[in-house]
């Protein structure tokens, strides 16, 4: 629930949410899940909920109206007599969003547990945040395994359909680190960039850093050149693309 709305803070009518259990006693199993009446509509009000598994090549997960997670790890083996959800956010990105960025399983969302013997709380990143925050927290020891990250990228619908393609040069470890280089870019993680850049001077592998920058800096030339055709021939231009432009741009610089 949420108390004292405005017009400033309007409540979400669109957004549900369900805490459940299943079992008894100490088999008792706690559930939080989020049900999207957007997107249930928009899935022509399904009277089931199918989950599909997420495959490495598909990049799909779950339902595109409803997603839960468990709340057991945050109640310590206590009794769950109660729970508040707060702070529902989307995810947000500075590229063209994915339309599995509008599913639930994408928001970020806290929740109090009030249980039989103290409240506790615990926080839910969103499938996006919690790949990105994974590979900030990894840094330059995720390229070590590229192919891991990069499956989860495409599972969360991150980055370039081209860089995650699994089928193109699977086994190529050059490619797979340009792809999740590239990756780091668009979602503003250049702390990776510096952090493999560091690593690979001294590792020997800074050739390959040089070729991903210069591969990176022609498609930014094009991409440049795009936007002034547009801006020159009066054409109507989206301000997100201007955006995602000085982003990158932006981004590169800073590496």
């Amino acid at each position: 629930g949420c108390d004292d709305a405005s017009e400033d803070h309007a409540l979400d009518l669109t957004l549900a949410v369900f805490v459940w259990s299943t079992g008894r006693g100490a088999d008792a199993v706690n559930y939080v899940g989020l049900f999207d009446l957007n997107q249930w509509y928009f899935s022509q009000l399904p009277r089931k909920c199918r989950w599909r598994p997420s495959g490495r090549q598909s990049g799909v997960l779950g339902c595109s109206y409803f997603s839960f997670f468990s709340l057991d790890l945050a109640l310590s083996g206590e009794k769950l007599m109660d729970a508040f959800v707060f702070d529902v956010s989307l995810f947000s990105v500075a590229t063209v969003a994915e339309e599995e960025h509008f599913w639930p399983s994408a928001d970020a969302f806290g929740v109090y547990c009030l249980c039989s013997e103290s409240v506790n709380m615990c926080k839910f990143f969103g499938l996006q945040r919690t790949v990105l925050r994974e590979l900030c927290s990894c840094g330059s020891f995720a390229f070590s395994e590229p192919q891991h990250f990069l499956s989860d990228c495409a599972t969360a619908m991150l980055g370039p359909t081209s860089s995650l393609d699994q089928s193109v040069q699977p086994s190529d470890i050059a490619f797979q680190k340009k792809a999740l280089l590239s990756v780091a870019l668009e979602y503003g993680l250049q702390s990776v960039c510096t952090s493999c850049a560091n690593s690979w001077i001294s590792e020997g592998g800074i050739v390959l850093l040089i070729d991903w920058i210069e591969l990176k800096i022609a498609e930014l030339v094009l991409e440049k050149d795009k936007l002034w055709k547009h801006l020159l021939s009066a054409n109507p231009l989206e301000l997100s693309e201007i955006h995602v432009g000085h982003k990158l741009i932006s981004s590169m610089e800073q590496v």
